[in-house]
């Protein structure tokens, strides 16, 4: 669980960082203008979350695993293998449907957001009790130092994200569905305006369609099953 290496990794590898580190990441991400970034946050260790998918080829078989990491956004070790924590992994053959990765995201958002309180959790996921040796330390402070944290890195490659959201468009998604999660660009199509390598000012319908946000949900995502990435909240996560 992230709360539980993050635990480790500020009493038992005794890593520190410099309150100034911290207030500068802030400063800066203020004078950018970043939507995550707010005075209630100023305090808080950023840190990141992201997925990668890599490929084990040898004389004996073809394995292909998904892993889900962690790291401190402002930790910069010499070698960037010292600042990558992995938190899950598994066999892309052995996933099933979006069920398997959306029950694993479950369980990290709820420690995520244990980790923005700062403290121990109270409760598991879906208001399930604790169990008994988790039940000492709960409400009680992550870190010595009673440090807050706060998730400000979403990131992955688009094989991570195409799993995680359940789109279908992509390159090798067909005729039909679309080739693009952003706009409704397509290989072919009865409008010659939708067609993707259309990129006339005037002529192409594509490029004056851009999702928002509402328009991504309507039209790219499944209507069940939806990534659970959605639940890192302000507080506590039900």
């Amino acid at each position: 669980m992230p709360h539980s290496i993050t635990a480790f990794l500020f009493h038992g590898c005794q890593l520190d960082i410099p309150t100034a580190v911290v207030h500068q990441f802030w400063d800066n991400a203020f004078a950018g203008g970043e939507p995550y970034a707010s005075e209630d946050s100023r305090h808080r260790v950023p840190i990141g979350f992201y997925g990668d998918a890599a490929q084990l080829i040898t004389k004996v078989r073809y394995e292909k695993l998904l892993c889900l990491w962690l790291n401190v956004v402002i930790f910069r070790p010499k070698s960037i293998r010292y600042s990558r924590f992995l938190l899950w992994s598994c066999d892309v053959a052995l996933l099933y449907k979006s069920r398997t990765l959306n029950t694993i995201l479950r369980w990290l958002v709820w420690s995520f957001n244990c980790l923005y309180e700062g403290t121990y959790p109270m409760i598991r996921p879906g208001n399930r009790p604790l169990e008994p040796h988790e039940k000492d330390r709960a409400g009680t402070w992550i870190t010595n130092k009673k440090l807050q944290f706060q998730v400000v890195e979403l990131r992955g490659d688009w094989e991570f994200h195409k799993l995680v959201w359940q789109f279908k468009c992509s390159w090798k998604g067909g005729v039909n569905v679309g080739i693009c999660y952003r706009c409704p660009a397509m290989v072919r199509a009865r409008d010659p305006g939708l067609i993707y390598w259309n990129m006339d000012d005037e002529n192409s319908t594509w490029a004056k369609e851009e999702f928002d946000t509402t328009d991504f949900i309507c039209k790219r995502l499944p209507s069940t099953n939806v990534c659970v990435l959605v639940d890192f909240v302000v507080g506590h996560l039900c």
